[in-house]
């Protein structure tokens, strides 16, 4: 995360103040989607959650839908639970921003570089 932060800012220069901004309101996104899970959900009730959470981004990139699981989207499960109705038995667990892609702002452009495969794959024969 250190690192792409580092290739973000460099990459925007000085438009980084408008991520900020765009951060504070929610990336202006059209739709928010809430997952949540039971307070004592298994772990493997998340690792599902999380497969859910990726097919559903698929589907909408099908449908021509830009999707982006972000950490500042679930910053304050309070208020994501006040503000939705969540019961309190409840956790906020993932939250996609659904929308379409403006090509105005320069974030939309980023690629990250990726690991090299053999960082973080090992197969054994």
């Amino acid at each position: 995360m250190a690192k792409w932060g580092q290739d973000l800012q460099t990459y925007l220069g000085d438009q980084m103040p408008q991520m900020s901004a765009a951060q504070a309101h929610l990336f202006n996104v059209a739709a928010l989607v809430y997952l949540v899970l039971p307070q004592d959900a298994t772990d493997w009730s998340i690792y599902d959650l999380g497969a859910f959470g990726q097919t559903l981004m698929l589907a909408a990139a099908d449908r021509k839908i830009d999707s982006m699981p972000a950490y500042e989207i679930v910053r304050y499960p309070d208020a994501v639970r006040e503000l939705m109705g969540i019961p309190a038995d409840q956790q906020v667990a993932m939250g996609i921003a659904l929308g379409y892609r403006d090509p105005a702002y320069r974030i939309n452009g980023f690629r990250t570089k990726r690991a090299a495969e053999s960082t973080i794959l090992t197969i054994k024969d």
